[in-house]
């Protein structure tokens, strides 16, 4: 089974995982600034409960946003190589025609 790829959809997959992981950024900032207007008139056991919701929250953002961010970082190191390993079969390829002398 051959393996095929194209190293532009490629580039622009890992663009689209890292503008994905922006925009989580970007929601999460918002939200932040939204709460924090709210939260400080909030007292008691909903104020602390809701206070644990948004850790947990935050801290599953986080997560997803720098897995995003590893993702777009692993596509893009494998779009170099396999653009890498092309070039090179390519000479290769080449210079074996080149010395048929066909």
């Amino acid at each position: 089974m051959a393996l095929t790829t194209d190293i532009e959809v490629m580039r622009t997959s890992a663009q689209g995982a890292m503008d994905a992981s922006d925009q989580m950024k970007a929601t999460l900032g918002r939200l932040n600034a939204t709460v924090e207007g709210v939260a400080a008139s909030w007292q008691g056991d909903a104020h602390t409960a809701f206070a644990g919701v948004m850790q947990r929250y935050h801290a599953s953002m986080n997560k997803m946003q720098l897995s995003l961010v590893e993702i777009s970082e692993n596509i893009k190191g494998n779009s170099v190589g396999y653009a890498g390993a092309s070039q090179d079969s390519a000479q290769s390829l080449n210079q074996v025609g080149g010395a048929l002398d066909l």
